[in-house]
This record gives C-alpha cells, sequence and structure tokens, in this order.
C-alpha cells in the first residue's frame, strides 16, 4: 500500500512538473515577437520560474553584410551569462533595418549546478516567422 501511495505522490509530482514546465516553454514562445517593419524583436521572460531553477536564455543571429556575406552578433549578452532575467519583464531590442539573415532564440530552465532541464531555439526569419524545435 505504502509502494503504491508513494508510486501515485511521485506521478503527481512528475505530472506537474512536466506542466509547469510546458507553460514556461509555451508562454515564451508566444511572447517572442520580431516585427520586421520596425526590425524590432521582443519577448517577455516568464514569471512561474520553479523555484532552483533560472531561465536560460541566448539570443544569437545572421545579419546580411552585403549581398552575399553574413555576420554573426549576440545580443543581452550580460543577462544570458549571469542569468539576470526579471521575471515577467518585456525585452526590446532594434536590429540593423533590413539586415536580418535569422536569429535564434535558445532557451530553458537551468538548475544551480548549471544542468539545463531543458533546452528550446526558436528560430525566426527576416520576415518575422518563427519555428520551435526541442535541443538534443
Amino acid at each position: 500500500m505504502i509502494a503504491i501511495i508513494a508510486t501515485i505522490i511521485t506521478r503527481m509530482i512528475l505530472a506537474s512538473t512536466y506542466s509547469e514546465n510546458e507553460n514556461i516553454k509555451d508562454d515564451f514562445y508566444e511572447s517572442v515577437n520580431y516585427d520586421p517593419v520596425k526590425d524590432l524583436l521582443t519577448f517577455t521572460i516568464p514569471e512561474n520560474i520553479p523555484e532552483g531553477y533560472k531561465f536560460y536564455l541566448h539570443i544569437s543571429g545572421l545579419m546580411f553584410m552585403g549581398e552575399s556575406n553574413f555576420r554573426t552578433f549576440h545580443v543581452f549578452d550580460e543577462e544570458s551569462i549571469n542569468y539576470t532575467w526579471e521575471k515577467g519583464k518585456t525585452y526590446e531590442h532594434f536590429l540593423i533595418s533590413g539586415g536580418l539573415k535569422e536569429v535564434d532564440l535558445s532557451y530553458g530552465l537551468i538548475d544551480n549546478n548549471k544542468e539545463l532541464l531543458y533546452s528550446y531555439t526558436i528560430r525566426i526569419t527576416a520576415d518575422g516567422t518563427k519555428t520551435i524545435e526541442k535541443d538534443e
């Protein structure tokens, strides 16, 4: 009987954690937007980060440099390196007009040992189209 109760409690905790993680993943994805007319990237950091975890986010991309050359860029490096994203805050970054090829936002939850609980990457193209995939 004790084993059955322990199994049920464990499953309930895992289901709750899975649900929280899915909410964080989905909420962040929905908040990400690139407006190609304004050359503006915006996103909002989720508010409900579980205790013992920090929000991991790394933003990088490619910008056109002439007709066929590209250069890489990174934004919000301080927040990325130090995991100092403010919960619930909407961040904005203006990109070079007409220069964006694509931008990747890799994000997830990281624990105090700097182990990722999970990670996804949102890719946004110059026209504002975004896709998401789970990192391996």
